[in-house]
């Protein structure tokens, strides 16, 4: 089936360290709009931080490899139709409706720090007036 061959793809790039971030749109219906999986470094160990995204806020969870495909699963059989899994080996792109998995050049050539705990990036920097005015 091609949703297995999916998540073997997802579970075996977080294994060898390729895995760079992944999406899930076109909802079914409901409250959330994407989910997005990237992953991160926590104190139990490497994490697959999945968030859920809907109009009034963003739910994340931090899982095991194992229970994030487990999840990723469920979500893809019935609240989504598409996957974009983003590797540095190479793109895959699922469509459950149609039954297919296209791969495809990968887009990042090197993965990201997974770090839990992000800096961010802010347009200005601290204004000088501001700074002596206290």
């Amino acid at each position: 089936m091609v949703l297995d061959r999916f998540l073997e793809k997802l579970r075996a790039s977080f294994a060898a360290e390729t895995f760079v971030k992944l999406t899930l749109s076109e909802p079914s219906g409901g409250d959330v709009r994407n989910v997005y999986a990237r992953p991160v470094t926590l104190r139990e160990g490497r994490r697959l931080s999945i968030v859920r995204r809907s109009a009034t806020q963003d739910v994340t969870k931090n899982l095991s490899a194992d229970e994030g495909a487990q999840t990723i699963a469920g979500l893809l059989g019935g609240e989504f139709a598409r996957a974009h899994l983003f590797t540095t080996t190479g793109d895959w792109r699922l469509d459950v409706a149609r039954g297919t998995l296209k791969a495809s050049r990968p887009a990042f050539a090197v993965a990201p720090e997974p770090q839990h705990d992000r800096r961010k990036v802010k347009a200005l920097g601290p204004a000088p007036f501001l700074t002596a005015l206290g």
